[in-house]
């Protein structure tokens, strides 16, 4: 993103999380009830409302308005921010990445099903803000509150599409264990397999595939 971009995100971000938890509040008192699919649009529905604001003040700047591709992008970046794991998330939800590790927010690689590494842009526009997301996502996606802090330094979470994140405290702000926080996600891929293939894999001879194919075979199992 760019400059102006970035700016744009951090008052769309700063208005709707000071307004969702009030619409939610309304809607509940109401009689409503409110899923975490209606708690996201709302949250379009007040980036809607912010972007005439957000216009005038850019060509207040003299800068143009937001055209619908970037009010798409700024709107996707937003529901992850809030939702998700900010910058990480559409790492998170490309279905042909097998892993992510950053070392840091700017020092991140992904690596996809087919065994290519890619070194992709920074995922946050500071070591402090890269923290504060993987705080922010500990809090929503955990049992409880989970902590991540010099005292509790290493994090377990397990996200919503089963994808399991660890994280190791670090940098110059929090004097955590490492030189930089480190975020590494792993998502299990379960593949078809036959018995051929566990008997070239060498997971099983080929007597013990017979058996299994002649009690499969015969309902037994």
């Amino acid at each position: 993103m760019s400059g102006a971009a970035i700016d744009d995100l951090s008052r769309l971000i700063g208005v709707v999380s000071r307004r969702l938890p009030d619409e939610i509040e309304r809607m509940s008192l109401s009689g409503q009830r409110i899923e975490s699919a209606d708690e996201r649009v709302l949250a379009v529905r007040l980036v809607s409302d912010e972007i005439p604001n957000i216009d005038a003040n850019r060509m207040r700047g003299g800068l143009p308005r937001l055209t619908l591709d970037e009010t798409d992008v700024l709107t996707d970046a937003l529901l992850a921010s809030l939702f998700g794991l900010a910058g990480l998330q559409q790492y998170v939800d490309d279905p042909n990445i097998e892993s992510i590790d950053a070392n840091g927010h700017e020092s991140v690689f992904v690596t996809y099903a087919d065994g290519r590494t890619l070194q992709v842009p920074p995922v946050a526009a500071s070591e402090i803000d890269f923290i504060d997301n993987i705080k922010a996502a500990a809090r929503r996606l955990g049992l409880g509150e989970r902590r991540w802090d010099t005292t509790e330094p290493i994090l377990y979470l397990q996200l919503p599409d089963g994808s399991r994140l660890t994280a190791v405290l670090g940098g110059r702000s929090e004097r955590g264990m490492a030189p930089v926080p480190i975020v590494s996600i792993r998502r299990h891929r379960y593949s078809d397999l036959e018995l051929a293939d566990l008997v070239r894999f060498g997971a099983m001879t080929d007597q013990v595939a017979a058996f299994l194919g002649g009690k499969i075979g015969s309902g037994l199992i």
